[in-house]
């Protein structure tokens, strides 16, 4: 999809060929979602503030391993994206041509401008097709929008398109108000507004949109949504609605389902029909206690069979390549490792030099249900300079022997608190411990054969990783 790099940190910054080995792989990404759904693993994972990796580029490919897209990303003193590069395969040349440009202004730390430029086939050059500006109010919220576009629908050459504008009730946005630019009337028209209305709670009960009819030049009804709430406050139901004039008909309605402790089991999706509620499709969520990033399997609802059929399967993983630090802003990308297909391609650490995550996306064949690798996207990182992480250990550390059998030891030649961290391929804590001065021992004899990471922590924050082989 053209501009889909483009598009995704745009969406940020605001906010199958081969079968597929399912068994294996479910049980690898739950594992790893078991491990990341525990809040202690994280917070003693994520807790040094400082920015250690940046997110280099993106590559996709299709099933049969061959590059298609690939953005590339730069940074300012902040840590911010200033640049995004896109390429895409030539299809005479079959190699990857930069295509597109994305650039990111700032003020006080918010997106102020975002520009996206293409290539024009005939001259070569980059033009800007899409820019947008932001402006803030005084709460640091997003106060109104500007998007420019190339040869907008009214008017032709390159201009403002559209206008948003929110309104806020206190910290509730209560109002959005939308326009669009037609040159050939000399200026802003009113396009849509939709209201947001609040329980006692400040939790979004009802969305009413309203959009111009550029026939009689009246805002008429355009789309409705309501939200419902179990008693613990989550979102229970959501109906949208059409407007069949001079009522709202109900078109299509989510109904959620929660664990003991509140994170999302099932979500089920029905479209109206013929007076009834008819099943449309399922996602369930397999492993609780994932409270940020889900692992799920998708189903559709088969009529004649009367029956549920997989379509495809996912699980969101944060990235155990960053254990220390946050991905830079706003190109906070968590990568995904779906269910189903080959994982030992998958490099979850790699201290000694980029760090790798992969999404794959499978589908699954409508008549055999058996899931096959339709493309991937790999996302690398690189370790910025003057991070903490570092896996030169000084002279006062040693690991040894390396490769281990039975046991391996941590000498400390420094005489301050420590204490170190073994996580396995999947990213899991396998073993942990505080070590003091002199030889510290860490026993193996139960562990699988593979490459460990043994992460030291000293008290003055200094982290130091070692990759340590047991056999």
């Amino acid at each position: 999809m053209k501009h889909l790099f483009s598009f995704l940190a745009l969406f940020v910054a605001l906010q199958l060929n081969g079968q597929a080995n399912y068994q294996s792989a479910q049980k690898f990404v739950n594992d790893a979602a078991r491990f990341w759904a525990n809040p202690q693993n994280v917070d003693q994972l994520i807790t040094r503030g400082a920015i250690t990796h940046s997110l280099d580029s993106i590559v996709s490919w299709n099933g049969a391993s061959v590059v298609t897209e690939k953005a590339e990303m730069e940074y300012n003193d902040e840590g911010l994206t200033t640049i995004m590069r896109q390429y895409l395969i030539d299809s005479l040349t079959g190699s990857l041509q930069l295509d597109g440009i994305t650039t990111f202004a700032y003020q006080a730390g918010n997106l102020s401008n975002l520009s996206i430029q293409e290539l024009n086939p005939e001259t070569q050059e980059f033009v800007v097709f899409a820019e947008m500006d932001f402006q803030y109010d005084g709460s640091n919220r997003l106060d109104s929008a500007v998007i420019s576009l190339e040869d907008p629908f009214f008017g032709g050459g390159f201009g403002p398109f559209l206008g948003i504008k929110n309104v806020y009730s206190g910290d509730l946005l209560v109002q959005t108000r939308q326009w669009l630019f037609v040159a050939l009337l000399g200026g802003w028209i009113p396009s849509s507004i939709t209201d947001f209305q609040y329980d006692d709670n400040d939790l979004l009960i009802d969305q009413l949109t309203s959009a111009v009819d550029f026939t009689t030049g009246d805002i008429v009804p355009s789309a409705r949504t309501t939200y419902a709430y179990n008693a613990e406050g989550l979102q229970e139901t959501v109906i949208d609605y059409t407007w069949v004039d001079p009522n709202w008909e109900e078109s299509f309605r989510t109904t959620f389902e929660y664990y003991s402790n509140g994170t999302l089991s099932n979500e089920v999706e029905e479209v109206f029909s013929n007076g009834t509620w008819v099943n449309s499709t399922w996602t369930t969520y397999p492993v609780e206690n994932v409270t940020d990033e889900y692992p799920f399997s998708s189903y559709i609802w088969d009529a004649v069979g009367s029956t549920w059929v997989v379509s495809d399967s996912t699980i969101n993983l944060l990235n155990p390549s960053l254990p220390w630090a946050q991905v830079a802003a706003p190109t906070q990308l968590s990568a995904l490792a779906l269910l189903g297909g080959e994982t030992s391609g998958i490099g979850l650490f790699d201290f000694d030099g980029s760090s790798i995550d992969e999404s794959r996306y499978f589908i699954a064949d409508s008549l055999t249900q058996e899931l096959g690798l339709d493309s991937r996207q790999v996302y690398y990182y690189s370790l910025i300079e003057g991070s903490a992480v570092t896996s030169v250990l000084p002279e006062y550390l040693m690991v040894s022997p390396n490769p281990a059998q039975d046991q391996f030891y941590i000498d400390l030649d420094l005489d301050t608190k420590a204490n170190y961290k073994v996580y396995n391929g999947a990213g899991a804590i396998i073993a942990r411990g505080e070590m003091n001065i002199g030889r510290n021992a860490v026993q193996t004899s139960s562990w699988t054969p593979g490459i460990y990471y043994v992460a030291i922590h000293l008290n003055d924050g200094s982290v130091y990783v070692h990759k340590q082989m047991v056999e």
